[in-house]
């Protein structure tokens, strides 16, 4: 017959002497085994603690991500000097960098080549393509605080639009009709389907209350082309020049206000070299901490240091116009397949 009362009790007794072995006992026990148990001991500990390492190292590797920290400073060496930090009028790269962390469009590239909503919170294409809608994102602000309105994004198109003012942006507006809808929403009405125009999309938008009493024959002139102010991710925060008044570097501050996401490094140190020798022998001893766009020769000599360097692929077209009208000798067909057989087309596109 089962004793219940008995088997509760024995139970009781077994839960009260049960437990884990304290290092004294566990040390008793190891001065008891033999010497071949020591060694059997040990070995079998080794596999497990070794075994569980890399267990953990494989979940790290395959399921935890890497998340920047924000704070920092970064200090870019750039070649050449920003003339217009100005979305309508920038030429050099140094222009198009300061542009790209100070000035936001409608859409932006993200980091892995796709175009992403910025100032805009969604946007809609009629199905004739023919019609784009933006609607703003509530609250954007520029760099002054002033608020940014749909009335920026109509004035800035504007102004890529007139002649007078020769913007490199203009053939991408030509036929766009711009229309008001409200403070936040805005149609771009074209007159062919156009399916890359949310590309002309990403143009930095300019501050009405800052440029609308420029005319265009004088914005080339005016000082918030060194000066100024955005609703990109970075906003200037001191410009340092030489004793004859030549701009040598910026200092970026991240901007909380920003449409996306604050950037994680808090600090940016644009300099500026009027040179590639300059560039990498700044690079070299330290007063700048990245570099990019070199010459493939000074590459070479970087990879040769054992810095790190990432290499990006863009496409590119090469042309050569052959000006019949300046030089009579192109005139003739076997001259211009001369030169065609002669040109070193591999080399051009490896180098």
């Amino acid at each position: 017959m089962f004793n219940l009362k008995s088997f509760s009790r024995s139970t009781s007794i077994l839960n009260k002497h049960y437990h884990l072995p304290k290092l004294r006992e566990i040390v008793y026990i190891l001065r008891s085994l033999k010497a071949w148990e020591k060694l059997l001991f040990f070995f079998l500990s080794s596999v497990f603690i070794i075994s569980s390492l890399l267990f953990l190292w494989e979940i790290n590797k395959n399921f935890l991500v890497d998340v920047p920290a924000p704070g920092g400073v970064l200090r870019e060496g750039i070649l050449g000097t920003p003339r217009f930090i100005n979305p309508l009028l920038e030429i050099s790269g140094a222009d198009k960098d300061l542009v790209n962390l100070i000035y936001s469009g409608l859409m932006r590239p993200n980091n892995k080549g796709e175009l992403v909503p910025d100032l805009a919170e969604k946007y809609e294409v009629s199905e004739d393509g023919l019609v784009y809608t933006f609607t703003l994102k509530s609250g954007l602000l520029w760099h002054d605080k002033e608020l940014v309105t749909v009335d920026d994004v109509i004035f800035t198109i504007e102004q890529a639009k007139d002649v007078g003012l020769k913007s490199s942006k203009r053939a991408n507006w030509e036929g766009v009709i711009v229309e008001k809808i409200n403070n936040r929403e805005v149609n771009f009405i074209l007159e062919k389907a156009y399916a890359p125009f949310l590309e002309n999309a990403t143009i930095g938008i300019l501050p009405k209350h800052i440029w609308e009493n420029t005319t265009s024959d004088r914005m080339i002139f005016s000082d918030f082309n060194i000066k100024p102010i955005g609703s990109g991710p970075y906003k200037i925060e001191k410009i340092n020049r030489d004793s004859s008044g030549i701009i040598i570097s910026y200092l970026l501050a991240t901007n909380s206000n920003f449409a996306l996401k604050k950037a994680n490094i808090e600090k940016l140190v644009l300099k500026f070299y009027q040179s590639e020798e300059k560039l990498i022998k700044a690079y070299q001893n330290g007063s700048i901490d990245s570099i990019s766009a070199v010459s493939p020769k000074l590459v070479e000599k970087i990879t040769a240091e054992k810095n790190i360097v990432n290499t990006f692929y863009l496409p590119r077209i090469f042309g050569v116009f052959l000006n019949q009208n300046n030089a009579n000798v192109l005139a003739e067909i076997e001259i211009r397949k001369a030169l065609n057989v002669a040109t070193d087309k591999e080399r051009i596109v490896n180098e």
